[in-house]
């Protein structure tokens, strides 16, 4: 067992204690992972959630794969980094290798690229030399050994069978040269298999009701090992014991199942004639007991036929090392009467301020470009915002009011963001190159921007695309962030009067804003701001409101309270006091922020522990006020709690999921309620309320004690439209509710 990590539970609520319970070489269950092993919440969390995930474009061509992209994470000690780096190029040919057999020679990996850590020197790298990365994001992570399953390589799965992985995880252990792993590339290429194919393991668990080691066959009407393989397991006597080692039981000449054992000369999956679709595997469970192949062949890469060939073909990949560094972003906002709603332009205005003059960090270059009826007009060409000058000149060239026309040339406009993102490239070099996109949506029918896509996805380009300020024609932007790769988001303005608009849509469009950053950030992610709290105060005849919020011990400076308000002139707002877990008090405002329409608390938010204020409003206020609290993370390595939300779309219907952890580590029994809401006709509001659960049930949960909670949505209820989900992760009511929720849509 792993020790427990040396915690003071007296510290303070939020507080996690864990430990791990092993039984031979993998977790008790693949069903559900062991209680002792989970982290415990202790207090309400509330943190920040990205709707997506961005994978690095991955292509299958003629055999090969392309693209397979592998992060090494700054906690990774550079020590030993020559070696690590050696024998990860090993370990990738012979993986390679192994894809290639277990496959029957119908794929392999073309070229890989390393995402070496910022902490790393250029002398770790082969070559002592990196190029900048073009915003890969990895399928493959190596890290420290994780804290359940130490150094065995796994998969992290949490959709149905066919659908691919979220990540595979490697121990950097596994490459240094006192690390003897006998089949390392077998193990690699099994969890390939997961991750790209939607495969489940074929073995069973000690003490697992659903999955056992054995079980009895009605067939042979006798004790059977759970697995699959092409020649008889001879079980031995061991099911008996309770101590089964599986490399013991397959028989020398077999070739199947990687996915039962790696051992002897086993290097294939089961087929239709090997399978054995009775046996209790997680993979006849989750998979309506179809073998493996069948899955595979199935899969998008074979279903419209393989390739072979006879020749020898060399699978050993190519790898490039590389390295964040830059992010260039090109803001095209079209520039019609459709964006005009109110005061949508307006907090459009704000919002492009406040990201390139408050929130964008790192290395970044900025350009802007409107899109009229029928050209675009260059704002601001590519700029480094490396000066406050740059970044409050780029700002202030959004014009003050849009134009006449009622539509835009919106091919115009990213085509030349096209032309300026690769004529950079060109003199500058690479780097992670995005299109901000913000318009009222696009028609059914265009050509041009459709024959546009394909060549921003060639050149490594993303549509970042944000459907503003609602969707006024057929289609919203989301089909151009899929072309690419990229995200998608729709902020719809929402009216307060015939002259007004309520602030929660600014406050919604400068979040979305803050995720673009965080999901196109290059560098150290540690140094990012993390949402820690957010609470929406209406009027509801109280003057006085209080809340609270935890700090995590890894959590401090730099940190901000702010409280958005609509109205800059006079915010309705008598007081506001904030004070410490040791009872310091602070009620200085600061309106250094206030043209953004933010008041600033300046506090030194460093203490770990629970925090409270008070915020006294004038009676009769109009509009909501926002209260939102951000720290960020003492160092790279220090474990902070996460939330992130993402969706499949399946046959079944679509499955909302939100991934849960400290660290790496799971946070098990948490409440995870998603609101969602759905404006229909004359401003009315179809709304309802639910909880997501990891409880392993398979559909669809695939594993329980993951962190991963799941549920399917359906639009019966609500009928077909745009639905925004707000996710709270909390304690289950054990204290107040403290932090965030994070809003974006679905089109159903």
């Amino acid at each position: 067992s792993f020790p427990a990590d040396q915690y003071d539970p007296l510290n303070f609520l939020s507080r996690v204690i864990s430990c791990i319970t092993f039984h031979s070489k993998a977790p008790s269950s693949d069903r559900k992972l062991s209680k002792k092993m989970c982290v415990a919440l202790s207090v309400v969390i509330m943190a920040p959630v990205l709707f997506v995930v961005v994978v690095a474009e991955l292509t299958f061509t003629d055999g090969t794969y392309r693209g397979l992209t592998i992060s090494v994470d700054p906690t990774v000690p550079k020590d030993n980094c020559h070696v690590i780096l050696a024998n990860l190029e090993s370990g990738l040919s012979k993986a390679s290798e192994a894809v290639y057999r277990s496959l029957r020679g119908r794929a392999s990996w073309k070229s890989v690229t390393v995402l070496v850590p910022p902490n790393w020197p250029d002398t770790c790298v082969p070559g002592h030399s990196t190029v900048p990365s073009q915003g890969e994001t990895p399928h493959i992570r190596v890290g420290l050994p994780h804290p359940v399953y130490r150094d065995t390589p796994w998969t992290q799965q949490s959709k149905p069978c066919g659908h691919e992985g979220d990540f595979i995880f490697l121990s950097y252990r596994l490459f240094l040269e006192h690390h003897h792993h006998p089949h390392l590339g077998k193990s690699i290429a099994r969890e390939w298999a997961k991750y790209r194919y939607g495969v489940f393991d074929e073995v069973g668990f000690l003490d697992d009701p659903i999955y056992p080691l054995c079980y009895f066959s009605d067939l042979s009407e006798d004790i059977q090992v759970n697995g699959c393989s092409d020649k008889p397991i001879s079980e031995r006597g061991m099911c008996k014991s309770g101590s089964v080692n599986v490399s013991m039981l397959v028989n020398p000449e077999a070739q199947t199942s990687l996915l039962f054992t790696e051992s002897h000369r086993v290097e294939k999956f089961c087929d239709a004639s090997s399978h054995d679709r009775f046996a209790p595997t997680k993979h006849n469970n989750l998979c309506d007991r179809k073998s493996v192949m069948q899955v595979i062949n199935q899969h998008k890469d074979f279903a419209n036929g393989s390739f072979s060939s006879s020749d020898p073909i060399n699978t050993t990949p190519t790898i490039i090392y590389k390295r964040e560094s830059l992010t260039r972003y090109v803001i095209v906002i079209e520039d019609t009467k459709d964006m005009l709603v109110r005061e949508s332009w307006s907090y459009l205005r704000l919002a492009i301020r406040k990201w390139v003059v408050v929130q964008l960090q790192g290395q970044v270059e900025v350009g802007l470009i409107a899109a009229n009826e029928t050209s675009a007009t260059p704002l601001q060409k590519l700029t480094p915002l490396a000066t406050s000058n740059a970044r409050d000149m780029l700002a202030s060239n959004v014009p003050y009011t849009p134009g006449d026309s009622r539509s835009a040339c919106l091919y115009c406009g990213i085509s030349l963001a096209h032309k300026w993102l690769q004529e950079r490239t060109q003199v500058n070099g690479p780097a992670s190159s995005v299109i901000v996109v913000i318009a009222p949506g696009t028609l059914e029918h265009v050509p041009d921007l459709s024959e546009l896509m394909p060549e921003l996805k060639k050149s490594h380009i993303r549509i970042a695309a944000i459907t503003y300020p609602a969707q006024v024609r057929a289609r919203s932007l989301d089909w151009m962030a899929e072309a690419t790769g990229g995200i998608s988001f729709t902020v719809t303005e929402s009216k307060y009067n015939m002259a007004s608009s309520y602030i929660s849509t600014y406050f919604k469009l400068t979040n979305v804003m803050g995720t673009i950053l965080q999901t196109y950030y290059q560098g150290d992610k540690s140094d990012l701001p993390i949402e820690v709290h957010r609470k929406e105060i209406v009027e509801n005849g109280q003057t006085s409101v209080v809340g609270s919020f935890v700090l995590d011990d890894n959590l401090g400076e730099p940190a901000k309270f702010t409280v958005l308000t609509h109205n800059t002139e006079n915010p309705l707002i008598r007081s506001i006091t904030l004070v410490s877990p040791s009872h310091r008090v602070y009620s200085t405002r600061s309106d250094a922020l206030l043209s953004l329409k933010l008041l600033n608390v300046p506090a030194n938010i460093n203490e770990t522990g629970t925090w409270t204020y008070t915020i006294e409003r004038y009676p009769g206020s109009p509009q909501p006020h926002y209260v939102q609290v951000t720290a960020t993370q003492r160092s790279f390595n220090a474990p902070v709690v996460s939330a992130r939300l993402f969706t499949t779309l399946t046959s079944q219907g679509l499955i909302l999921y939100t991934e849960v952890k400290r660290g790496d580590y799971p946070v098990l029994g948490a409440k995870v309620e998603v609101t969602v809401t759905k404006l229909g006709i004359n401003s009315s509001t179809h709304r309802e309320k639910f909880e997501l659960m990891d409880t392993g049930s398979g559909d669809p949960d695939v594993m329980k004690g993951d962190g991963v909670y799941s549920r399917y949505f359906s639009a019966c209820v609500g009928g077909s439209g745009e639905y925004t989900f707000e996710v709270t992760v909390s304690d289950n009511g054990n204290t107040p509710t403290l932090g965030s929720t994070v809003i974006n849509t679905k089109a159903l």
